[in-house]
């Protein structure tokens, strides 16, 4: 195990991530989006992993979490008619895993990140209503801004949602609305 740790410590500090010990636990160091990238790569590079149900730790992860999330992941995907193919939904889930961890733990995300991206608007629905059944209360902006950008990068609506959702159809309408006012220009029209 120490001889695997060891050679898991050199790839993670190639990587920019450094493992400290305290109190007995390892703690990875360094910023979010390496680490997450680092795991998003590892999870994905078609190595032998562990199994996400393997990380239930006392104090990390309860008990029956990872299925609650799974089964939230998975409900929230299909009323949103959101495409994620087999293996992303493993990042995704790691992602949501990641984000339980760091809320109920009073960690918020740092907020440099741009919501006003047209791909951002997109997905942000569907990331706020995942996070915020996670959290079972209203998260930060930039925490929505953060899954959407993931959302982004690893699936899509079904072609026949974007254009026939009326929760979609109504929230743009507003969103138009909005912007016209604030520019004084009649955009619906």
């Amino acid at each position: 195990t120490k001889r695997e740790l060891n050679e898991f410590e050199k790839e993670l500090n190639s990587n920019g991530i450094t493992v400290k010990k305290r109190n007995g636990k390892l703690i990875l160091s360094g910023q979010e989006t390496v680490i997450r990238q680092f795991f998003r790569n590892k999870l994905l590079s078609g190595e032998p992993h562990t199994n996400l149900e393997q990380v239930i730790h006392i104090d990390c992860v309860s008990n029956g979490r990872i299925q609650e999330l799974n089964h939230i992941m998975n409900h929230y995907l299909k009323q949103y008619q959101f495409s994620v193919t087999h293996d992303y939904r493993h990042y995704l889930l790691l992602d949501l895993l990641i984000f339980d961890i760091r809320w109920r733990r009073g960690n918020k995300i740092n907020p440099r990140v741009d919501g006003n991206h047209p791909k951002v608007i997109e997905t942000y629905l569907l990331a706020r209503d995942l996070l915020n059944a996670i959290a079972q209360k209203e998260v930060e902006e930039s925490e929505i801004v953060a899954l959407s950008q993931v959302l982004i990068s690893i699936g899509s609506y079904e072609s026949a949602y974007l254009g026939s959702n009326p929760n979609i159809e109504k929230t743009m309408n507003e969103f138009i609305s909005m912007v016209g006012d604030l520019a004084g220009i009649q955009l619906q029209e």
